[in-house]
């Protein structure tokens, strides 16, 4: 049986998919949402499991996938995640420049061809 930890893990694997190849608008805004409430719930768990006032400290092994699954999880959201997104960002602005371009080129086709069409009437 999967627990809620395993559940955002997933959810946001698929929001850095969607957000990669962009099929979606809404996938970065919602995927920073869900990285920081994953964040937060880490840090209450790890808080919690690792509290020195606790009196029962056994660490079990789905406690020690956990803790590892979250170390591999905050470095990459907060390393690999940005860099990616900031790498599909540039990507996507290189490519709106150039299609911004290609549309001043048709534009000014059209203003010629108008030109020399209203010139021979």
């Amino acid at each position: 049986m999967k627990s809620f930890y395993d559940y955002l893990i997933i959810i946001t694997v698929i929001l850095y998919i969607l957000v990669l190849v962009g099929l979606f608008n809404f996938a970065p805004n919602l995927l920073k949402y869900v990285n920081n409430f994953t964040k937060i719930y880490i840090s209450f768990i790890l808080l919690y499991k690792f509290n020195p006032l606790r009196k029962n400290k056994v660490l079990t092994e789905g406690d020690k996938k956990m803790v590892f699954a979250s170390g591999i999880f905050l470095f990459l959201t907060t390393v690999v995640g940005e860099y990616l997104i900031k790498i599909k960002d540039t990507l996507h602005t290189k490519i709106n420049k150039k299609i911004n371009y290609k549309e001043k080129i048709i534009n000014l086709k059209n203003k010629i061809k108008l030109f020399f069409s209203s010139d021979k009437s």
